[in-house]
């Protein structure tokens, strides 16, 4: 995908009346907003260091859709009812059940209780990582990728995302039924990829 193809169909679309400068940001914004769409999954082992309960969120994660401890699922619990279980929540150690991301902006995740164990070596002598060769003390992550070169089919609905923002932002050409009709079209396209 070229950001120059999106700029273009952009200004095409708009009849040239979009700003320089909120494209820019609109595109940066609108490819992090898809990356928390399942568009784009991958799985992610993340080795576990013993009495250690919060890891950091790598860079290109966008949304965890799923977590496991060995081959258990680890729930996400809400950091505001996090209480309701114990109180002492910090102070649990063992097998994680459960994982907290104390706001959507941080790239920090807590284990509930904590581990006590280091990962299993990560060597995978079967070649199968995620199945019979899966370390044991270990968490899995199935989760959306964020993408920083899309494929080509995606310039379309990026470039009507955009389009959506800039004819709903305060202007003298603010048009939100423009906006609506672009913002529905890119998803459908999205959803039908």
């Amino acid at each position: 995908m070229s950001k120059t193809t999106v700029k273009t169909l952009v200004t095409d679309m708009s009849l040239a009346q979009d700003e320089a400068g909120t494209v820019e940001s609109f595109y940066v914004s609108t490819l992090q907003e898809l990356s928390l769409k399942p568009l784009f999954t991958d799985v992610r082992l993340i080795e576990m260091t013993g009495d250690t309960s919060q890891y950091t969120i790598p860079d290109d994660i966008g949304l965890i859709l799923e977590m496991f401890y060995d081959s258990e699922i680890v729930f996400r619990e809400p950091f505001s009812s996090i209480n309701i279980h114990n109180r002492n929540w910090k102070d649990l150690e063992g097998p994680p059940e459960f994982y907290v991301v104390e706001s959507e902006t941080s790239k920090q995740f807590r284990l509930v209780p904590r581990p006590q164990l280091d990962s299993k070596d990560f060597s995978f002598i079967l070649g199968e990582p995620l199945g019979r060769d899966f370390p044991e003390y270990s968490v899995g992550l199935i989760h959306t990728k964020v993408q920083n070169d899309n494929p080509d089919w995606m310039d379309l609905p990026i470039a009507l995302k955009i389009c959506a923002k800039e004819f709903m932002k305060e202007s003298r050409y603010k048009d939100p039924d423009f906006s609506e009709v672009c913002d529905q079209l890119a998803d459908l396209v999205l959803e039908n990829g």
